[in-house]
């Protein structure tokens, strides 16, 4: 009888540790999925671009959405960008607060926003790595 009491007050003392443990481990995800933010992408025309604001619309097949942008983080001139006004294009962005910001925009299907064509490797470009000979 003694044995199955300290069993059971020893299983429940492991219980009570391990949902503890749990329960930091969920608010480090938290706080580490805070601090990281996941690339989206999508695509549609740009309607508007407001350079002074730092922010385009882009309408898609869902509807119109507001992105922001950052010069400093931009892939492109806000002068290329201005020229986008009525383009198709794909574009890539993070989400922080609720707030769309875009990183990559490029000419629709042309693989340089959401698409495999300009995909990076090592921090390089596909025609910036070099080739390997073929024997």
């Amino acid at each position: 009888m003694l044995k199955k009491v300290l069993f059971t007050a020893l299983a429940c003392t492991a219980m009570v540790f391990a949902a503890g443990d749990t329960s930091q481990q969920q608010q480090q995800d938290q706080g580490g999925a805070a601090g990281q933010q996941e690339m989206m992408s999508t695509q549609g025309t740009i309607q508007e671009i407001n350079i002074e604001e730092g922010y385009f619309t882009l309408e898609t097949q869902e509807g119109t959405d507001t992105i922001y942008f950052d010069e400093q983080q931009l892939n492109i001139s806000l002068d290329e960008l201005s020229q986008m006004q009525g383009e198709d294009v794909e574009v890539q962005y993070t989400t922080e607060n609720g707030r769309k910001t875009a990183v990559m925009i490029a000419p629709a299907g042309q693989g340089g926003a959401a698409g495999e064509g300009e995909k990076k490797q090592n921090g390089q470009k596909p025609e910036e790595q070099p080739q390997e000979e073929m024997q």
